[in-house]
């Protein structure tokens, strides 16, 4: 076997493994964000560079020799940082901008061994290059021995790693391979020894001018924003899981091993021939803001996606320069990955209430994918202005279009789209035509009042002008409502007093006193509606921008019109349980939801112990768990069993039509005080827990969230 095939492959799996590994170690401490996972491959991205950078300027101003010696020392030095770990209780100093702060928290951690790790498949590649261990080989060959161990590493993660091992056994692991991998590249380093010694010379390269640099850079950032832009469509309802980061970029990372593997020219022009129906599917997706039903729901995206990448890879190949840029060439790629990471984590948050870079990414796709024979013009406009303009008459003179309508029209505008199709300009300003209009598009009797995005997640304050009520999206999952006129004194969607909430808050025989009550997850404060005078309410929110939108009378009245005023405490929940008094509470409900995800840190044995410590030995802990995507139940059960509590779960699927602002919800309530059960349980309405699965048991170390998917 190559050794440098080996070392590579090698070095690719722990670059790569370490991405959702130390992801996953971060999202307790940003409170389960989707976001995590972008700022992450931001800085990944970012790191990136920097090894590609170091490897450029080592290849080009050192000799085989010092080659050796600087990064063999290098990486044994790097090393100083393993195990790679996030101090505990450690938290981003601004909560509402905690980007900068995890970027440094990054930095220190895995930033060295990350940047040598970066650097060493280009380093590799140009060693063997210069070793000549095989003649017949092309150094860019290699590049698919790093994209091919990058792949099973992301791949191995959620589906034998995450759910095989705990966090800490994760961590050695890799710090294992770490060592392996020193062996390998010296054994690699004593083949370059004997390398010729002389620098190479810039000026004797095949010249590269700085328009097909920029077109390295454009078709290396457009599928690189794609990527994160397809995750984050994606996670912001379902959950912030490995699974769900690394299918998408073990996907990009496949179409480079591709790409880079010589295909065939026939291979390559039915690639690009698929493009175009890949974008205009998902222009119409976007247009008709739906997803297909079921678990495949997403599908068209990622496999859009992989053909999109793929294209856009497919000709980088094809641009690649002379071997003796090899390392110039991995530098420009880098840089565009970052180009794309930047403007979907920073400028887009900055410039975008929505999730407004994926669609973005979609039209440039559409312009770049393949070289166009000739500069735009006036006459590229024409076209997509006009169907842009139908569209918009369409809905200005129909606004409650039926679904069969919207589709009709959806079609209509993706075969105008895909008429266009050879003229690079033509096509994606048609398809930024359908996008746009869907997106603009007022399709009901609905109001956008608001629209704010944070690193938490994109809101919005909607009013229903035909149900009579005012609705507080996260994503697209509604985190409370308030009827017109009823001035927050009655809570409604899932917390509405015929649920279980309701249910549980009657339930007061097994405490007379004023209850102390906790509240992880603040939405619009719909809870504080359940206060009593002399009671003591707290909430505890990690997202700044919640809070104030929640304590803004001129948007929910929940918190202003409460029998007591509620404390707000900022910051994750956890953290500030800790600082909190032992046996401060007699009641916990946990309601934190990033759209419909729930934050699996909430969920761990480690989490209920806290949960314990603060409450009174009779109190009661309630938890939220409706959701579309995650079934709940076997998690609780299996953390009631651990922990010798009583658990009841309350499953309130049957609403009257005539109820407005209503929700179906489960809620499951735990207590170790037969008193408190017993009072809970004298409304039927309540039973025990008992999982169609078997129980799980999650802890800090080890989450499966994979294993509770509906």
């Amino acid at each position: 076997m190559n050794p440098f095939a080996a070392a590579i492959f090698v070095n690719a799996f722990l670059l790569f493994l370490l991405q959702p590994m130390f992801a996953k170690m971060a999202l307790p401490h940003l409170g389960g964000s989707a976001a995590v996972w972008t700022s992450c491959m931001l800085f990944f991205q970012t790191a990136l560079l920097g090894g590609y950078l170091y490897a450029h300027w080592l290849a080009s101003r050192a000799s085989s020799r010092l080659q050796v010696v600087v990064h063999l020392a290098a990486v044994a030095a790097a090393g100083l940082c393993l195990p790679p770990r996030i101090p505990a209780g450690w938290a981003p100093g601004d909560l509402s901008s905690p980007v900068p702060g995890f970027l440094w928290l990054l930095a220190r951690r895995i930033g060295p061994p990350f940047v040598l790790l970066a650097a060493g498949s280009p380093l590799l590649q140009h060693w063997f290059a210069r070793a000549r261990v095989r003649r017949d080989r092309d150094p860019y060959s290699l590049y698919v021995a790093s994209n091919l161990g990058s792949a099973v590493a992301l791949f191995a993660y959620p589906f034998f790693l995450e759910r095989q091992t705990s966090l800490g056994q994760q961590t050695l692991i890799w710090s294992v391979g770490y060592a392996l991998l020193l062996v390998a590249l010296a054994v690699c380093g004593a083949l370059a020894w004997n390398a010729p010694v002389e620098r190479p010379v810039v000026s004797e390269r095949p010249a590269v001018d700085w328009r097909e640099r920029a077109r390295w850079v454009v078709l290396a950032a457009v599928p690189s924003s794609l990527m994160l832009g397809v995750t984050s469509h994606i996670t912001i309802d379902l959950a912030p899981m490995p699974l769900l980061w690394v299918l998408p970029l073990a996907l990009y990372l496949t179409t480079f091993v591709i790409a880079f593997g010589a295909p065939s020219e026939r291979y390559t022009s039915l690639v690009r021939a698929a493009v175009p129906f890949a974008v205009i599917v998902l222009a119409v997706l976007l247009f008709l803001r739906s997803e297909l039903p079921g678990k495949l729901g997403y599908t068209p995206h990622l496999v859009a996606f992989f053909i999109c990448a793929l294209a856009c890879h497919l000709r980088l190949a094809e641009l690649r320069p002379h071997a003796a840029r090899l390392t110039e060439f991995y530098l420009w790629l880098a840089l565009g990955g970052v180009v794309g990471g930047a403007f979907n984590v920073i400028v887009a948050p900055a410039l975008f209430n929505s999730v407004l870079e994926y669609p973005l990414a979609i039209i440039l796709v559409a312009a770049v994918y393949r070289a166009a024979d000739s500069r735009p013009s006036y006459r590229d406009f024409t076209i997509p202005a006009a169907l842009g303009a139908a569209l918009a008459v369409f809905f200005f003179l129909d606004a409650d279009a039926s679904r069969v309508a919207l589709t009709v029209a959806a079609l209509i505008g993706g075969i105008i789209a895909f008429d266009q199709r050879d003229v690079p300009a033509r096509f994606a300003l048609t398809i930024a035509a359908i996008v746009v209009v869907g997106m603009l598009s007022d399709r009901s009797d609905d109001t956008e009042r608001l629209a704010r995005r944070s690193f938490y997640g994109v809101y919005q304050i909607i009013d229903d002008s035909s149900a009579r009520i005012r609705d507080f999206y996260s994503g697209t999952t509604i985190h409370g409502a308030e009827v017109f006129g009823d001035s927050g004194r009655s809570p409604a969607t899932y917390y509405h007093r015929d649920g279980p909430l309701g249910a549980l808050f009657t339930a007061r025989a097994w405490r007379d006193a004023p209850w102390r009550v906790g509240v992880v997850g603040l939405g619009v404060g719909s809870t504080a509606a359940y206060a009593r005078p002399g009671e003591t309410w707290t909430f505890y929110e990690i997202d700044p921008l919640v809070a104030r939108i929640a304590a803004d009378n001129s948007w929910f009245h929940y918190l202003h019109a409460a029998a007591v005023a509620p404390n707000i405490v900022l910051g994750d929940a956890r953290l500030s349980l800790a600082a909190a008094s032992p046996r401060s509470l007699d009641v916990l409900l946990v309601d934190a939801f990033s759209s419909d995800a729930i934050p699996t840190h909430l969920l761990t044995r480690e989490a209920l112990q806290l949960y314990r410590q603060r409450l009174a030995d009779d109190g009661v802990i309630a938890w939220h768990i409706s959701n579309r995507y995650l079934d709940l139940r076997p998690v609780l059960q299996g953390l009631a069993a651990d922990a010798g509590m009583t658990a009841l779960i309350f499953s309130d699927q049957h609403i009257p039509k005539e109820s407005n602002g209503r929700f179906p919800s489960i809620w499951v309530v735990m207590s170790a005080g037969p008193k408190t059960i017993d009072a809970i349980r004298s409304d039927s309405r309540w039973l025990a827990l008992r999982s169609p699965r078997p129980p799980i048991l999650w802890t800090d170390e080890r989450s499966d969230v994979f294993s509770v998917l509906r």
